[in-house]
């Protein structure tokens, strides 16, 4: 616990001094509501990270899933839901694995997260998202890996909640990201959180090659 509270106090030091690469995420369309006569914008947040100078952001599928398709769009936030906000394409998806990769034009001194290349078990992280205006940290250890649905998951003891979904976890240690929470993060596990690394999707990898 005691090294919980003083990697905590580090990392919220550091977010004051240095621009993180989270940004807000969200998606959007407009759907007629008979009832009310009125065109209303239906949206979803969560958070996302740079994993590239170019623009390139990774966050999690579903997240983007709605905004998808004719008269949907995906929106990006790079100072949480302040504007200005840059429209996002897609360059992959994996609903399956619930990792996605977009695009935005490039940011000036903007910093990136790498990918650890596998996850360690015990061992300590740190869960880092945008929601709303304020950025929100949650620090844990990496768990044991255990499949559901037929895929694989790690598990965390940090929890996370509404707007974590593709957020990074990243590696005290290390100081690279060992996974993304998923939508399973939101259903928790005897208190603890689901995260993937990208090494479990093949699409999200080749991508990223090509990408890095």
């Amino acid at each position: 616990m005691k090294n919980f509270l003083i990697v905590s106090f580090m990392v919220l030091l550091g977010g004051c001094l240095t621009k993180e690469p989270l940004v807000h995420v969200r998606y959007e369309y407009k759907q007629y509501n008979r009832e009310a006569k009125s065109v209303l914008t239906q949206s979803e947040v969560g958070t996302g990270f740079f994993i590239s100078r170019r623009g390139y952001i990774v966050t999690a599928a579903h997240v983007i899933a709605k905004g998808i398709g004719p008269n949907r769009s995906i929106w990006v936030y790079p100072n949480g839901l302040k504007r200005p906000r840059r429209q996002a394409k897609v360059i992959e998806v994996d609903f399956a694995n619930d990792i996605a990769i977009i695009k935005i034009a490039p940011l000036i001194n903007r910093k990136i997260y790498s990918f650890c290349p596998d996850v360690n078990m015990d061992e300590v992280v740190i869960v880092k998202a945008w929601r709303t205006l304020s950025k929100q940290i949650t620090v844990g250890h990496t768990e044991k890996p255990i499949t559901m649905d037929s895929s694989l998951y790690y598990l965390i003891s940090a929890w996370s909640h509404k707007g974590f979904s593709g957020s990074p976890v990243v590696s005290y240690e290390r100081s690279c990201v060992v996974g993304i929470v998923t939508h399973k993060g939101l259903l928790t596990y005897e208190g603890k959180s689901f995260i993937k690394h990208p090494n479990s999707s093949k699409l999200i990898t080749y991508a990223l090659e090509n990408i890095l």
